[in-house]
């Protein structure tokens, strides 16, 4: 009998112990679907965020280029009842008017040069009214140039209503745009004067018959662009020792870019010293510097400092990660300066008709640099991608002595 009970409570602790384990196994269950189903809900969540996130980028990005279009169509519609060229600024040439349209200055940063054209209404084309208006243009900040330029407040405006939270705005500094043909950072007036007086001595006069429009040009010193790459060296030394990339090829890239006209601008639209497209090199190279892509307006991007991070941090993210698969640094060098002048896919397209870069490097790496670059110079997509390279990879060794 004793056994029996035995036996009895034998199974009812192995059916409790069965029990105990069945329900610690229903709860361990239960716990882990919750675990798992709140990891779905963040993940769900995170995908839905970032959603959200790309197309406000993109929103914003098309703001961009629309507000750039309307902004520089009715600039010209303004300008055009006073001149048959309403030249706006560009890559390497920065235009302003007179507050009553007559007189045109253009800085030809390329071409080291400025040019006067004046309307009939502009007064007499002598020595004091040119020694006034290159006086003018010589004291001008970027702060002031920023503010007077119509085309960059709409767009600054547009983008920074349009991406609140995404948009990134520096105040312009007031650096003198050309503050190269000084040797003080803040001339006096007096010596503003100065050097307007000896840049009108040399002026050229032309005068267009079926305008009435005169043409003066003046020439600036031979120095002045070896100067003003001097005055960006400190922040280009600074952002190529982070990024690893070398200091003369950002220089290169700078000077092609821009010639360096730290007010550089184009319809792509590309803003600054090494034109840095918000949509696609400023989105890569902001998640980079922060963590997380960003809409770069133009006052950020015609601060020296932060656009010369961004094209050196680009210039990195081409080289490490879209490039990364070309083995030889010189191949990978031509092929990174091409690819920033027309993209990765591009440089890819001239080897293998796809924008596979993979499949590309497969290519590459079976040639040599000089092989690559001579294929690169006549296989590449665009005409201006091709004289692009044979001009950076020229400028390169004056570079390499700085």
């Amino acid at each position: 009998m004793k056994r029996r009970v035995f036996l009895t409570t034998s199974l009812g602790t192995l059916a409790g112990l069965a029990w105990t384990s069945a329900r610690a196994e229903s709860e361990f269950e239960a716990y882990r679907r919750s675990q798992l189903a709140a990891q779905q809900r963040f993940r769900d969540g995170r995908s839905a965020e970032f959603d959200i996130y790309q197309r406000d980028f993109a929103a914003a990005f098309d703001t961009y280029r629309s507000s750039y279009a309307d902004a520089v169509k009715a600039r010209q519609q303004e300008l055009a009842a006073y001149w048959r060229n309403a030249e706006l600024s560009s890559q390497t040439r920065w235009v302003e008017y007179s507050d009553n349209k007559a007189i045109q200055r253009i800085v030809d940063f390329d071409a080291n040069q400025i040019t006067l054209r004046l309307r009939p209404e502009a007064g007499t084309p002598n020595q004091a009214l040119i020694r006034r208006e290159l006086h003018t243009l010589l004291s001008t900040d970027l702060a002031s140039a920023f503010n007077n330029d119509p085309v960059s407040q709409t767009v600054e405006e547009a983008v920074a209503k349009a991406a609140p939270g995404l948009a990134e705005q520096t105040p312009v500094k007031h650096a003198l745009v050309l503050g190269e043909l000084f040797d003080s950072a803040r001339p006096s007036p007096a010596q503003v004067e100065q050097v307007a007086q000896q840049l009108a001595t040399g002026a050229v006069h032309s005068t267009s018959a079926a305008e009435g429009v005169v043409t003066i040009t003046v020439a600036l010193p031979a120095e002045r662009p070896a100067r003003k790459a001097q005055d960006f060296l400190a922040e280009v030394n600074a952002s190529a020792r982070k990024w690893q990339v070398e200091p003369a090829l950002v220089l290169a890239v700078m000077h092609t870019e821009s010639a360096f006209n730290p007010l550089a601008r184009s319809p792509v639209p590309a803003y600054g010293l090494m034109q840095i497209v918000p949509g696609s090199a400023g989105k890569d190279a902001t998640e980079l510097v922060y963590g997380k892509a960003r809409v770069v307006t133009p006052s950020y991007l015609y601060d020296a400092g932060k656009n010369i991070q961004l094209g050196a941090a680009y210039l990195h993210i081409l080289q490490t990660r879209y490039l990364r698969a070309i083995t030889h640094p010189e191949s990978r060098l031509y092929c990174m300066i091409a690819a920033y002048n027309t993209g990765a896919g591009n440089v890819a397209r001239s080897y293998t008709g796809t924008t596979n870069i993979t499949k590309a490097a497969t290519l590459i790496n079976q040639r040599s640099p000089q092989a690559n670059y001579e294929h690169l110079r006549i296989k590449l997509p665009y005409q201006e991608t091709r004289d692009y390279l044979k001009r950076v990879v020229a400028r390169l060794p004056g570079y390499r002595e700085l």
